[in-house]
């Protein structure tokens, strides 16, 4: 996920894989109106488990991951 504060967007890149880490679906998804890297980083949640969902698996494990945080 990125996150630019001056123009309050946000991108979420979602790979969902398999129990063998076959990739089985992937999203790109650019949001508006961020506020917060907080929000951005919710909303990257709740679509991960939207995919998950609309793509009828049954179990769901949500990974982040900030490469610019230390």
């Amino acid at each position: 996920m990125a996150f630019q504060v001056q123009s309050l967007k946000s991108c979420s890149g979602i790979i969902i894989r398999g129990s063998r880490c076959q990739v089985i679906g992937l999203k790109a998804i650019v949001n508006e109106h961020m506020p917060s890297i907080f929000t951005a980083e919710a909303l990257a949640c709740l679509q991960a488990i939207r995919l998950g969902i609309n793509l009828r698996i049954r179990d769901v494990v949500v990974k982040g991951g900030r490469p610019w945080a230390k």
